[in-house]
């Protein structure tokens, strides 16, 4: 398959666990940073993959998103952060 993060279909309620590893996160975090960036799409994208978990399901990825992770709502989602040795950034679950 060839196809990237963006073009997906995710699907509804599907997967037990997606797993990104200075993928999807570290994509979404340059695109933020940047002035001209596809930050919208990138939240857009991180929204269907949340959606795209079973009840119960986890989505790991690395590094954290605090600048979108503070508008999930507490009732839905569970965050929990993990320090990654010295560095700045945490992965997350």
């Amino acid at each position: 398959m060839t196809i990237d993060w963006l073009e997906y279909d995710y699907g509804i309620k599907k997967w037990g666990t997606v797993v990104s590893n200075l993928g999807f996160s570290n994509h979404f975090n340059h695109h933020n940073l940047r002035d001209d960036g596809n930050y919208i799409q990138y939240g857009k994208v991180y929204m269907n993959i949340l959606q795209s978990l079973k009840p119960g399901g986890c989505f790991y990825y690395a590094p954290d998103l605090p600048f979108i992770e503070k508008y999930l709502d507490a009732n839905q989602f569970s965050i929990t952060k993990f320090a990654m040795g010295n560095q700045d950034f945490k992965t997350t679950k």
